[in-house]
Protein backbone atom coordinates (compact mmCIF):
# COMPACT_ATOMS: atom_id res chain seq x y z
CA UNK A 1 0.00 0.00 0.00
CA UNK A 2 1.19 3.11 -0.45
CA UNK A 3 1.06 5.79 1.36
CA UNK A 4 -0.96 9.23 0.15
CA UNK A 5 -0.32 12.14 -1.42
CA UNK A 6 0.25 15.22 0.38
CA UNK A 7 -1.01 18.75 -0.01
CA UNK A 8 -0.39 21.92 1.77
CA UNK A 9 -2.95 24.10 1.14
CA UNK A 10 -2.28 27.95 2.29
CA UNK A 11 -4.76 30.15 3.35
CA UNK A 12 -6.85 27.99 4.52
CA UNK A 13 -9.54 30.32 6.27
CA UNK A 14 -10.65 31.58 2.65
CA UNK A 15 -13.72 30.26 0.82
CA UNK A 16 -11.08 29.06 -2.21
CA UNK A 17 -8.85 27.02 0.03
CA UNK A 18 -12.57 24.96 1.73
CA UNK A 19 -13.66 24.81 -1.54
CA UNK A 20 -10.60 22.83 -3.04
CA UNK A 21 -9.96 20.89 -0.17
CA UNK A 22 -13.59 19.79 -0.26
CA UNK A 23 -13.33 19.33 -4.00
CA UNK A 24 -10.05 17.34 -3.17
CA UNK A 25 -11.93 14.60 -0.11
CA UNK A 26 -14.91 14.70 -2.95
CA UNK A 27 -12.65 13.16 -5.63
CA UNK A 28 -9.61 11.65 -3.51
CA UNK A 29 -10.87 10.55 -0.46
CA UNK A 30 -8.19 10.27 1.86
CA UNK A 31 -5.47 9.38 -0.80
CA UNK A 32 -4.66 12.42 0.01
CA UNK A 33 -3.13 14.24 2.92
CA UNK A 34 -3.77 17.58 3.41
CA UNK A 35 -2.15 20.55 5.48
CA UNK A 36 -4.30 23.11 6.17
CA UNK A 37 -2.31 26.57 7.02
CA UNK A 38 -3.64 29.58 8.20
CA UNK A 39 -2.49 32.61 10.10
CA UNK A 40 -5.79 32.33 12.48
CA UNK A 41 -6.22 29.94 15.12
CA UNK A 42 -7.48 26.47 13.96
CA UNK A 43 -10.80 27.02 15.88
CA UNK A 44 -11.29 30.10 13.36
CA UNK A 45 -10.20 27.66 9.73
CA UNK A 46 -13.18 25.87 8.93
CA UNK A 47 -10.94 23.86 6.40
CA UNK A 48 -9.53 22.71 9.25
CA UNK A 49 -12.91 20.26 9.94
CA UNK A 50 -11.91 18.45 6.11
CA UNK A 51 -7.89 18.74 6.82
CA UNK A 52 -5.89 16.02 7.54
CA UNK A 53 -3.20 18.63 9.78
CA UNK A 54 -3.26 22.38 10.57
CA UNK A 55 -0.63 24.65 11.08
CA UNK A 56 -0.93 28.01 12.06
CA UNK A 57 1.98 30.65 10.13
CA UNK A 58 2.72 33.98 10.43
CA UNK A 59 1.76 36.51 7.68
CA UNK A 60 2.91 36.02 4.08
CA UNK A 61 4.53 39.22 4.20
CA UNK A 62 5.92 39.19 7.18
CA UNK A 63 9.89 38.07 7.34
CA UNK A 64 9.20 34.92 9.37
CA UNK A 65 6.62 33.73 6.54
CA UNK A 66 9.64 32.00 4.66
CA UNK A 67 11.26 30.11 7.19
CA UNK A 68 7.71 28.88 8.30
CA UNK A 69 7.31 27.66 4.30
CA UNK A 70 10.57 25.84 4.67
CA UNK A 71 9.76 23.86 8.34
CA UNK A 72 6.52 23.19 6.66
CA UNK A 73 8.82 21.40 3.67
CA UNK A 74 10.70 19.79 6.33
CA UNK A 75 7.81 18.42 8.35
CA UNK A 76 5.74 16.88 5.20
CA UNK A 77 8.55 15.82 3.16
CA UNK A 78 7.50 15.18 -0.40
CA UNK A 79 4.54 17.82 -0.65
CA UNK A 80 2.86 19.76 -3.06
CA UNK A 81 1.94 23.38 -1.65
CA UNK A 82 -0.93 24.92 -2.93
CA UNK A 83 -0.57 29.30 -2.63
CA UNK A 84 -3.74 30.67 -2.70
CA UNK A 85 -2.92 34.46 -1.91
CA UNK A 86 -1.06 36.55 -3.53
CA UNK A 87 1.70 37.42 -1.25
CA UNK A 88 1.79 33.62 -0.41
CA UNK A 89 2.16 33.02 -3.90
CA UNK A 90 4.90 35.36 -4.30
CA UNK A 91 7.24 34.10 -1.64
CA UNK A 92 6.93 30.91 -2.60
CA UNK A 93 7.88 31.75 -6.05
CA UNK A 94 11.26 33.53 -4.62
CA UNK A 95 11.66 30.17 -2.62
CA UNK A 96 11.40 27.83 -5.37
Amino acid sequence: MTSPRRLIVGSAGGANAFGTIRSLRDHYGDSVFVVAIDTNLRELVAATALADAFVQVPLARSPQFPAALNDLARSYQGSCYLPLHDEEIDVSARLA
